[in-house]
Formats: C-alpha cells, sequence, structure tokens
C-alpha cells in the first residue's frame, strides 16, 4: 500500500535529528508508525528491533552495531528484564540514537530517564490525516477530489490512514463516492485488526474485552460481576499499555476507544451465540438492579428476554414509589 507523508511526522523526526535525541512515537495500530520510521530513514542504516513476543528479538553488543540508529518497535509487549534492561542503557549508549516504538503508553520501567534525555515525542495525533493529506493522497492516482468529497472523505477516516487507504483503493477501482463504501471500509479494518492487532490476546482478556463490548461505559466492579473475572484491573491495565484501547471517564468508569468498541462489537455479533449474549445481558440487568438503577435494569432484562424479572421489578419498584414506579420501563 502507498505510505502518505505527514508533516507534522517529519518535522519531528528532523528535530530529533538536530538534537541527536531519542524519539517515542505513540499510536494504535495502523496509523503508520512504522512505515514513517522507514520512509524517513530511507537512505541511511538503520537496526530494526520488536519485542512483539514479550522479549527482543536480538539484543546485539553495542560495539558490534554498525548502525547509528537503532529501531525499537512494540516496545509495549517487552515484560522480559533483560530486554528491559538492554533498552534502557542503549538510550544512554553514545553514538547511537534510539526511536522506540509503542502501541500504549510510555512505560514505567523507562520513567527514570524522563528527565536526563530529551525525548521528542509523537503520538497518535501527528499521525492523523487531515483534508490536505486526503486530497494529495487521491490526486497521486489521478483523482481530484471536490472540496465538499474531501471534507466528507475527512470525515468518514477519522484520521486513519488505512481507513483512508481502503476508501482510495474502493474509489479508484469504482469511481465512485458512496456512503455504502463506509460499512465495507471498517469491516475490512477490523478483519484486518482480527488478523493483526487482537489475535495473539491472551483468551481470558479476549472474554473480557466481548463481555463489557455491549456497554458505552462501566466500572471495574460492573465487569468483575459480568465476567466473574478478579483480574478486571490488571486486563485494563493491559489494554492501555498494549494499545490506549481502553480510556478512563472520571474516576470509576471507563470506556472502549470508539473504533474499537464498533470492532468489539462487530466481533460480539459473529462469536456469540443468541443464548450468550442474552445471559450476558441477564448479568448486566441484574448488576444494575442491584444497584438499584431500574432503567438499565429493565432495558437488559428486556434484551434477555427475561419477561418475568422485569414483572417482578416493575411491581417492586411500584411499591417502593407509588405513582411513579410503573413509568421506568419507558426511561432511557
Amino acid at each position: 500500500m502507498d505510505f502518505i507523508k505527514i508533516p507534522a511526522v517529519t518535522e519531528k523526526l528532523k528535530l530529533a535529528e538536530a538534537r541527536f535525541a531519542p524519539v517515542w512515537i505513540s499510536a494504535p495500530t495502523g496509523y503508520g508508525k512504522t512505515a514513517a520510521v522507514n520512509d524517513y530513514y530511507a537512505f541511511k542504516s538503520i537496526l530494526c528491533l520488536t519485542g512483539i513476543s514479550g522479549r527482543l528479538d536480538q539484543m546485539p553488543e553495542f560495539s558490534k552495531i554498525r548502525q547509528s540508529i537503532v529501531f525499537v518497535d512494540d516496545i509495549s509487549f517487552i515484560t522480559d528484564s533483560d530486554s528491559r534492561r538492554y533498552i534502557a542503557s542503549l538510550l544512554c549508549e553514545k553514538g547511537i540514537r534510539t526511536i522506540l516504538a509503542s502501541r500504549g503508553k510510555f512505560p514505567e520501567w523507562l520513567e527514570d530517564l524522563l528527565l536526563s534525555l530529551d525525548f521528542v515525542f509523537l503520538s497518535e495525533d501527528d499521525f492523523c490525516l487531515h483534508e490536505k493529506q486526503i486530497m494529495e493522497l487521491f490526486e497521486c492516482h489521478g483523482i481530484t477530489l471536490k472540496q465538499e468529497e474531501c471534507e466528507q472523505l475527512t470525515e468518514w477516516c477519522h484520521g486513519y490512514p488505512i481507513a483512508a487507504l481502503l476508501y482510495m483503493k474502493h474509489i479508484v477501482s469504482t469511481g465512485e463516492i458512496d456512503p455504502i463504501l463506509v460499512d465495507t471500509v471498517w469491516e475490512e479494518i477490523f478483519r484486518f485488526w482480527d488478523r493483526r492487532v487482537f489475535d495473539g490476546y491472551d483468551s481470558e482478556i479476549w472474554n473480557f474485552l466481548l463481555a463489557v463490548a455491549a456497554y458505552p461505559e462501566f466500572s471495574e466492579d460492573f465487569a468483575a460481576s459480568i465476567t466473574g473475572s478478579q483480574f478486571v484491573r490488571d486486563y485494563l491495565s493491559f489494554l492501555q499499555k498494549t494499545g490506549q484501547y481502553a480510556i478512563r471517564v472520571g474516576q470509576s468508569l471507563w470506556k472502549f476507544r470508539p473504533e474499537v468498541a464498533r470492532f468489539l462489537r462487530w466481533t460480539r455479533k459473529h462469536s456469540y451465540s443468541p443464548e450468550k449474549q442474552k445471559d450476558n445481558y441477564y448479568r448486566a440487568a441484574y448488576w444494575y438492579e442491584q444497584h438499584d438503577d431500574i432503567s438499565r435494569a429493565l432495558e437488559y432484562y428486556s434484551l434477555a428476554d427475561a419477561e418475568e424479572q422485569m414483572t417482578e421489578l416493575l411491581i417492586r419498584n411500584a411499591a417502593r414509589h407509588p405513582g411513579t414506579g410503573h413509568y421506568y420501563d419507558t426511561r432511557k
């Protein structure tokens, strides 16, 4: 696929080169982190390492490294202590510039170096595509977009480079910019994520993700109740470190990134049986009932086809709140 040059990324890589500073790149899969590094340093010698397996794939002695730039990808997955020590030492090695790329947050085990090293930071926002880049991408393929067409595509892409490339592929093929492409493109993205992003996740984390995917926001207590797991906090920490997929909402609630939530609902639709869906909704409804959130309890009992529980809840609620309790089933 084409590589889309983004000025904000190029400028920061130039700044790091001028300062001889280490670089920290953080963005989810598909934003072009690795492609940007490979493109910028296309005419320079660069040693590429990866930590996708939990440890570095190689740890050559510094004296034997002939390249002046070392690129360490997927650092967020590294749990091996030797690999962590190697990276910390590499960052302090004179004569070698280090670029670290991650899908998640800056790792706690490197935080001590934040004060002593002049990192240049690239984030997801730096990689997001805007109208100018989308216009240029299509012009490279012989298509001149009208301003309103470019604005529409920019909105559909949400800044995501892979989405822009997929829209371009379909539009070059058909010559049409049709709203039906939105579902087609996101289906392709979800299949890519299924193969390349979430495929290696532990089954317990995967079960947790699908169990809470149907709910716009959730607390750790809610998630523990409907999953039966005591490791919810560990799962959320892992999701933040490896992709920033889970986001805090206030002090006690969590939600998934919008596109991740959509992917999880898509996966749930294809993998959950009707009975499993109902059981999940029933567990959610019971939790809401226990926490006196009658409106949500009724909503999810309804999705679980639990008519008996709905009737009992309405009767109990009407007894507690004469004159108003029977209206709860229509509130959202």
